[in-house]
Parts: structure tokens; sequence; C-alpha cells
């Protein structure tokens, strides 16, 4: 992902058609997102799951990070869609979106409202935030 920074009223700006394009190819690539993630994340990069999910954790480094969407691709086929990209700071994006989902198992269909702050360091993630409820995740891009 190349982000294109340039300086605008002393402020950085991230290009946010590349980081919609990470979302694109969540939808695009099936089972073959977590391994073409890769490459858009820092060797250092960091996971932090929704603090409401039972067990949530923070996930560090690229390989954790890529190992935890193998682990929720293989739930099920998920899309996101409905995405707004807000940035809110120098480096920090907020996405929200929907995400739909059938049940690898099951093939019960659900949907949710989620919303990730993304922290954008040089040309890659740096670290995404999982919420559950936008004030939340505004509250954390604070």
């Amino acid at each position: 992902m190349r982000t294109g920074y340039g300086a605008i009223l002393g402020t950085v700006t991230i290009d946010l058609d590349s980081l919609r394009a990470v979302f694109d190819l969540h939808n695009t690539a099936g089972m073959d997102f977590p391994d073409a993630l890769r490459e858009h994340l820092r060797p250092d990069a960091e996971w932090v799951e929704s603090p409401l999910l039972p067990g949530a954790t923070t996930h560090r480094g690229r390989e954790a990070v890529v190992a935890l969407f193998r682990e929720r691709f293989e739930t099920g086929h998920m899309l996101l869609d409905e995405l707004a990209l807000t940035q809110v700071g120098d480096q920090m994006v907020l996405a929200a979106f929907t995400v739909r989902i059938v049940g690898a198992q099951s093939g019960a269909p659900g949907s949710m409202r989620a919303w990730n702050v993304i922290t954008v360091e040089d040309d890659q993630i740096a670290r995404i935030e999982e919420f559950t409820d936008e004030a939340s995740a505004l509250a954390a891009a604070r």
C-alpha cells in the first residue's frame, strides 16, 4: 500500500484510496487475503481485538495479525461493505463498515456494524483497533 503522504496545512494526509484498496482486497481475495495482507503490514504491526470479544487480546507482529485473519476467514465467508474512511489524525484513519458473514459450518448469515481505528506509518499499517460502537472508536482516535 502506498499512502502518498503530503503536507496540507501542516498535517500529513493519508491516501485513503490506498487504504480502501486493502478493504477491497479483503472482499476479493477470499482465503488468500491473510497472505495478501502481509505486504501491507509493518513487521511490528498490532491488531487490538474489540474488548467485547471473549478473550480479547492484542496480536503483535505481522505474522500474528496474518494468523488472526486466517483464523477468522475459517469461521465463514466475510464481506465488508458500506465502507467509510475518515482521517482523524496525522497517522490515523477511522474505518466504519458493515461485516456480513455466512458461517462455514452452519451456513447461517449474520451482520454487524464495526469500526476500526487504523494507524498508518510510512506506507504500511502499524496498528488496527476494532470496535463495535462508533463512540468508543472515536474516543480511541483522540
